[in-house]
């Protein structure tokens, strides 16, 4: 791995969210219409990319499945910007969500937005013992990880096709014993995501994880965090969360937020919010 002295690169990043922003309000001047990130777009965009990966399924290893085969770029990790570091990125978020699971003392899992299954493989790895479902809206992810368990034997996995925002039926699947989490997810629902906090607030969930690019800013990297906010508006992405957190579940769940300084893309790194209810008894 190469670790970057980060001005110049910085800078660079900087700069294109400037571009974008400038081309963005042109583009609101002249009356035409604004991208706005909503469901169909998320949906056809990912469903494009599982079945990519579905026509090379048989090409992919275990691991290669989980940590992918991208061309080398530069991550966050540690607050550095260090190129070629992804899977150890990857490595890192599955571990942090590994060490909660094995706290909770949990016998469920399930994640919001399971995509191609490849988080909920990677743990349920870690923890044979344990029952994984994931719930995602993208039928060719349901299918592209079912495919993908079979292959790979994982048979303490289970996936169901739902819509976090207009289902109310998926919080039933949250039991006493159920850990959740969300990785990258809820970044997609910019507008909509207060929905799914709202839902689990009163769910049967005692402990939730969320890594989700929180925004906050810190001067160990304040150009990349000025980009980052730039970035937010140019493509309309996730704002607001944490104090939305804080707002909404406060009252039944300590919360501990912890800024990682970790992520694949540099200005939209992750963010680690962990939310236990008070008075749970961990017992079994």
């Amino acid at each position: 791995m190469k670790i970057s002295s980060g001005n110049y690169l910085s800078i660079k990043l900087l700069s294109i969210e400037l571009f974008l922003a400038f081309k963005k309000i042109i583009i609101q001047i002249t009356g035409k219409n604004v991208f706005k990130r909503d469901p169909q777009f998320v949906r056809s965009s990912y469903d494009r990319q599982r079945k990519t990966k579905k026509e090379l399924l048989n090409t992919f290893s275990f691991e290669s499945y989980i940590y992918g085969a991208e061309p080398f770029k530069y991550s966050l990790f540690d607050n550095k910007l260090v190129f070629g570091c992804q899977k150890e990125v990857h490595e890192r978020l599955i571990w942090i969500i590994s060490n909660a699971i094995t706290s909770s003392n949990c016998n469920k899992v399930l994640e919001l937005g399971s995509g191609d299954g490849k988080n909920l493989f990677a743990l349920s790895n870690l923890h044979p013992d344990k029952k994984f479902l994931g719930l995602e809206f993208s039928s060719e992810s349901i299918n592209l990880s079912e495919l993908a368990r079979n292959k790979f034997s994982l048979t303490n996995t289970s996936f169901k096709e739902i819509d976090l925002i207009s289902s109310e039926k998926w919080p039933s699947y949250i039991e006493e014993d159920t850990f959740v989490f969300s990785l990258m997810v809820l970044e997609e629902m910019p507008r909509l995501y207060k929905s799914v906090i709202n839902k689990l607030n009163f769910s049967n969930a005692n402990y939730i994880l969320f890594l989700e690019p929180m925004y906050s800013f810190s001067f160990k990297r304040i150009l990349l965090d000025i980009a980052r906010l730039i970035r937010i508006f140019n493509r309309d992405r996730l704002f607001g969360m944490k104090s939305y957190l804080k707002k909404t579940l406060s009252k039944n769940f300590n919360i501990k937020f912890i800024d990682l300084g970790l992520g694949n893309n540099p200005i939209n790194p992750t963010y680690f919010a962990y939310c236990e209810r008070k008075y749970v008894n961990k017992q079994k």
